[in-house]
């Protein structure tokens, strides 16, 4: 009986002992050099807890150069800059007044903290090509600019005593063969992607500033009715000198700050830019030197130059979606 439990203990361990022994036998094969797979370590409930995944590759920050956002549907090759921008674009809420990447100036750089109705800020020099597609409509001061400024590459369409009250009436604009139009009407011969308006000196004699609004408002409808995709810029009216504004009884220049606040409000509120161009012309004291006109008003030819430098390195364009 003893002879009989025995044998039962070694045929029951037999498998596991021959195998260990063949094991024993086979020479050992070399380490395989593949990552070692990932370990789960076990929670507080003694499950297994699975491992942390790699991080996502960080997209190339804002820099120069080019490269593939793989993330980007498009699959455009654009520098890292404008991917930001673009992503920023898409992320913006249509309502919102401020993106850092939606305006920038002609010569391409980034104005993150302008928004309608602000002053355009100054930024680098673009050159005369950059009003290759543009258009300047106004009153006697947009007509000097016209004739004395030095802008080669715009249209320019202007005349004395124009104002919002009477811009869509007064046929100032020959067309040829003895007919005249509006400026309105002129502007519709062709497209331009900016249109740049100069109106304000005239209304000071006569329009309240609710009145200048609202019809300057108009006015800056009948443009978006023209030229829907341009870009509107507003221009300040430029200062008098310290004698006429102590004298005038309309041409002051705390009457010019005021309705020029009026343009700078229907900018923000037409989504248009707001070009100061006032500061063109002011000394330090704010007036127009009394050496720099002979009316008080206009400037002399010479110092027209000065606008031309102003809007040069005071250029925006919204970034478009």
């Amino acid at each position: 009986m003893l002879l009989l439990f025995a044998a039962v203990i070694v045929l029951w361990n037999w498998p596991e002992s021959g195998q260990a022994a063949a094991a024993d036998r086979q020479t050992p094969a070399p380490a395989a050099e593949t990552p070692e797979p990932a370990r789960t370590s076990a929670g507080d409930d003694g499950r297994a807890v699975p491992p942390t995944p790699s991080p996502t590759p960080v997209p190339t920050p804002p820099g120069t150069g080019s490269y593939v956002s793989a993330s980007r549907p498009d699959g455009r090759r654009v520098t890292p800059r404008e991917d930001l921008c673009y992503w920023g674009m898409e992320l913006l809420d249509r309502d919102a007044k401020v993106h850092r990447c939606r305006f920038r100036s002609g010569s391409g750089q980034l104005l993150p903290d302008y928004s309608w109705g602000d002053p355009v800020p100054e930024s680098e020099a673009v050159g005369q090509e950059w009003f290759s597609d543009a258009v300047f409509i106004g009153n006697s001061l947009a007509q000097g600019f016209m004739l004395y400024g030095g802008l080669k590459t715009a249209d320019m369409y202007a005349m004395q005593s124009i104002s919002v009250g009477n811009i869509f009436s007064e046929k100032v604009i020959n067309a040829g063969g003895g007919r005249y139009v509006t400026i309105p009407e002129a502007m519709a011969w062709k497209s331009y992607a900016k249109v740049f308006v100069m109106l304000g000196i005239n209304e000071l004699s006569w329009a309240s500033k609710e009145t200048f609004y609202e019809e300057y408002a108009r006015v800056i409808d009948r443009i978006r009715e023209l030229e829907p995709d341009a870009e509107l810029y507003l221009q300040s009216i430029t200062p008098v000198t310290a004698r006429e504004s102590a004298t005038s009884t309309s041409f002051t220049n705390p009457r010019i700050h005021e309705y020029n606040e009026v343009i700078r409000q229907l900018a923000e509120d037409k989504e248009a830019h707001y070009l100061y161009v006032y500061d063109a012309f002011a000394d330090e004291e704010g007036n127009l030197p009394s050496g720099h006109t002979e009316d008080g008003i206009h400037p002399y030819g010479k110092y027209y130059a000065k606008w031309l430098t102003y809007l040069e390195t005071h250029s925006v364009s919204e970034v478009k979606r």
